[in-house]
């Protein structure tokens, strides 16, 4: 030990013998210094962060004026994108788009001409809109004409002469294809007076500019003296700068003299580029004036501590001497410096200090106590390593359930589902390892009584010699953490369930996208072959009865398809309508079953139908939608030869509807599921049952419609479909309606712009009899509409030029009294009476079918 102090002693400092005002100067100047010279950094630190932010200002502003130089262009761009899509255009009626060009106004203010070049003529000028009538019409120059026909995408030029006007100008110009061949180049030329406007309206800082420069460095917009330096390339420093990175801020040489702070920014998809600057000496000047005010202030601030040390020193070596000198009176005036003054109360002052220490002790003690006996947390305290002596708060004492609290019983302490030993709780192995023990989660239980849930922790109180001497103990209730926990593990579950849910609905659909390419093939694929025979053989042939057999019931098949695609649309989102009326389910089903025997759909296996008579109220077409569906179903997944039977009763208050099978039958993981969306048996690789999966969910949604129920049930001997519908009362019969009188041959106008379309719709009415005249857009069928004024007109929907809800507004307008038809692809609610509003008498779906169209046509 006497080692040690002898070492400590050896390394102390030696502090000089000096006066008190010596020391007081000395400190003074240790405070004062290192302020000043953290004044002047910070004051420096300042300057170069105000450069920054400075420089950072004119980055955003230069980003913001590229940004806005950019967008410029892209609209030209687009807008010349646009004008290249022209019809006449695409024709290669130059003539009529150079006429369109300069009767219409332009579709940008900042375009001053347009121009046109043969890219099959090496660049041929083919005309220029300008104004102003020159001998010959002029372009751009033979540089910049090879670069747009090397190019063959939109062209930004750089600064060049506009020949037309003689003035700074730029060239904007895009490649134009006539369907995959490269024809034209159409351009604007854009004069200089537009980026000079553009760069004024983007705002240069104060007492700054902005400049817009091209793809070789020459000035094309400058907000400050541009009639100076517009055409003029960028100074030698300022080249070096911009060339590398592409953007940037710097101190650079100022055109026509000087310096600035310019920031920079290339654009590249133009191979331009803009800056923006200030002057670099108003803020070089008020950057020197800064620091030199940051010394003068320090250097004050240095003499007037001296200044005052001196005059304080003195007010404190006073009393000193006066306490020192020996023999000299005892200084009983006010004492300003409290050390001093405290060296004269001493006896005073240490009386004070114990009695405030005692009262402090026992204030803490009270707080302790409060704090110890109203906290929620539980508290135990060991007074000795064997835990004889516990001390517990309220709180710990009604976790152990030693409370006061009426049925409370003693608990015991588990973890992990077994009961611990008092000497494995936290409290005593803290007190006898003199080791910090947790945080430990312990369950509490009491029979009777639900279990509470305690993280416990228990640290060592040791000796002077730090021996274990006892220890503090914790218990935090985190019964509704576990509680919360238990609720978050539910939720999981239910997410994850959700989860495959969405997954299992994401494969349907993907399966159902498959299936749907797999079923719009095979019908393409017949009916294409089918074409190819008729194409090769006599019409009156039997392969091309055959032929066109398959292409009438492919086609039938195709539509049929489609209309369950779009009926299950709008049945699943609300939107059917059902026209209910009194129908005979049993007349229905009969109706249906010689439809089938007709088409020859269950040639193949053996259909019996009992169909007894059994009102309801619904909407026929509906219903027959509802058995066709059913029976379709049972044939596709009967094997030939097998039977179908369908009946139609009565069963009390309902009317019944059956379809039954004996045919495979549905396994029963698939029967809860039969009539969800896209839900299928199981498929073979050649998919005879072939389906999209929507018939039954179809059944289901119309029978729901009608306040009915569909069932299915099944077993190894096939497949029941029942279906159940509120009988009504047999109504009155009506009385024999008058048969539709026979038809007579119509002048009749076909517009639609689909010309195979128009040719097939044509030689069908043709074959009926009728004179058919045709158009191929809505301008023609309006003017043929009016001039003809035929029987009737068959007009399509989306036409060019002039759509059909127009024409037939027009010629209503224009007094026209014959019959419209209505044709279109989109056949729900709202398209047709679109149609009736506009004017049309009736409208048809495509594909047509023969025998509506004949209908419409009837003379009545």
């Amino acid at each position: 030990m006497h080692a040690a102090r002898r070492w400590s002693d050896r390394w102390r400092p030696s502090w000089p013998t000096a006066s008190l005002r010596t020391y007081l100067v000395l400190l003074l100047l240790l405070a004062t210094v290192p302020s000043a010279v953290l004044v002047c950094y910070q004051i420096f630190a300042n300057v170069a962060a105000q450069e920054s932010r400075m420089k950072e200002e004119l980055r955003r502003n230069a980003n913001s004026l590229a940004q806005t130089v950019e967008r410029e262009i892209a609209s030209s761009m687009d807008a010349l994108a646009i004008l290249a899509q022209s019809d006449s255009l695409q024709r290669g009626d130059v003539v009529q788009f150079e006429n369109f060009l300069n009767r219409s106004p332009v579709l940008r203010t900042s375009w001053s001409s347009a121009f046109l070049l043969d890219a099959g003529a090496h660049g041929r000028v083919v005309f220029n809109t300008s104004r102003l009538r020159v001998s010959a019409a002029r372009g751009p120059s033979a540089e910049e004409v090879r670069q747009m026909l090397s190019l063959q995408r939109p062209f930004v030029s750089n600064l060049v002469v506009d020949g037309l006007h003689s003035r700074y100008a730029t060239v904007v110009s895009v490649p134009v294809h006539v369907g995959s061949e490269f024809r034209y180049v159409l351009g604007v030329w854009i004069p200089v007076s537009v980026w000079q406007d553009l760069i004024q309206q983007a705002g240069p800082p104060l007492d700054g500019f902005n400049t817009v420069f091209d793809g070789r460095n020459v000035v094309v917009a400058r907000t400050l003296l541009p009639e100076r330096f517009v055409g003029e390339p960028l100074p030698p420093t300022a080249l070096d700068l911009t060339r590398d990175p592409p953007q940037g801020a710097q101190l650079t040489d100022l055109l026509g003299g000087g310096s600035t702070y310019t920031a920079w920014q290339r654009i590249p998809s133009l191979g331009w580029g803009v800056a923006v600057g200030i002057p670099a000496r108003p803020v070089r000047v008020a950057q020197r004036e800064a620091m030199a005010a940051a010394l003068a202030t320090a250097g004050a601030c240095l003499l007037l501590g001296v200044v005052l040390a001196l005059f304080i020193a003195r007010r404190v070596t006073g009393p000193l001497h006066a306490l020192a000198t020996p023999g000299a009176a005892f200084p009983t005036s006010r004492i300003h410096v409290r050390e001093i003054s405290g060296l004269r109360d001493a006896l005073l002052a240490a009386r004070l200090q114990d009695q405030a220490a005692r009262e402090g002790l026992q204030r803490k003690a009270d707080e302790f106590e409060t704090l110890f006996n109203s906290s929620p947390i539980g508290l135990a305290f060991a007074q000795d390593r064997d835990c004889a002596e516990v001390m517990h708060n309220p709180a710990m004492l009604e976790l152990l359930g030693r409370g006061d609290t009426p049925g409370s019983a003693e608990r015991t302490v588990m973890r992990r589902g077994e009961p611990l030993p008092p000497e494995r709780q936290p409290l005593q192995r803290a007190a006898a390892s003199g080791q910090a023990v947790g945080p430990v989660e312990l369950e509490l239980c009491s029979e009777g009584r639900p279990s509470v849930f305690v993280i416990a922790n228990a640290a060592p109180l040791r000796t002077p010699a730090g021996l274990p001497r006892g220890a503090i103990g914790a218990m935090v209730d985190i019964s509704a953490r576990k509680q919360a926990e238990q609720s978050r593990a539910a939720l999981m579950t239910l997410e994850q369930s959700a989860r495959l849910e969405a997954e299992a609905a994401n494969r349907a659909k993907d399966e159902f996208l498959a299936m749907l390419g797999h079923e719009l093939r095979n019908p393409l694929s017949a009916m294409a072959s089918a074409v190819d025979v008729l194409e090769r053989v006599d019409s009156d042939s039997e392969l091309a009865a055959t032929a066109r057999t398959v292409i009438s019931r492919q086609t039938g098949h195709l539509a049929h398809m489609m209309d369950d695609l779009l009926d299950v649309a709008r049945v699943i989102s609300g939107k059917v309508l059902l026209s209910r009326q009194s129908v005979d389910l049993g007349a229905l089903v009969q109706r249906v079953a010689d439809t089938l025997r007709v088409t020859g759909e269950g040639a193949q296996h053996t259909v019996t139908v009992t169909a007894e008579e059994a009102w309801v109220d619904a909407d026929p077409t509906r219903i027959e939608q509802v058995i066709h569906n059913l029976l379709t179903n049972a044939i596709k997944y009967t094997p030939p030869g097998g039977t179908i039977g369908l009946t139609a009763n009565v069963d009390g208050d309902h009317a019944v509807l059956r379809v039954t099978d004996n045919g495979l039958g549905i396994s029963p993981s698939l029967l809860p599921r039969v009539f969800e969306l896209f839900v299928q048996g199981e498929r073979t690789l050649d998919r005879r049952a072939g389906g999209l999966g929507i018939g039954l969910t179809l059944v289901r949604r119309l029978v729901e419609l009608h306040d009915g129920e569909v069932t299915a049930d099944s077993s190894p001997q096939g497949s029941v479909f029942t279906v159940r519908l509120r009988r009504i009362e047999a109504p009155a019969p009506e009385p024999e309606r008058r048969a539709p009188s026979s038809a007579r041959p119509l002048r009749v106008l076909v517009v639609d712009d689909n010309v195979d379309a128009l040719v097939s719709l044509r030689s069908m009415l043709e074959l009926d009899g009728h004179s058919v005249s045709a158009a191929v857009d809505g301008e023609a069928g309006l003017g043929a509409l009016l001039a003809q004024r035929p029987d009737a007109a068959v007009v399509d929907i989306g036409l060019p030029l002039l759509d059909g809800y127009a024409v037939a507004t027009r010629a209503r307008a224009a007094g026209y009294p014959g019959r419209l038809i209505a044709l279109s692809g989109y056949g729900q609610g709202g398209d047709v009476r679109r149609a009736l509003v506009a004017g049309f008498d009736a409208h048809l779906v495509k594909p047509v079918v023969p025998a509506q169209l004949k209908q419409l046509l009837r003379v009545p």
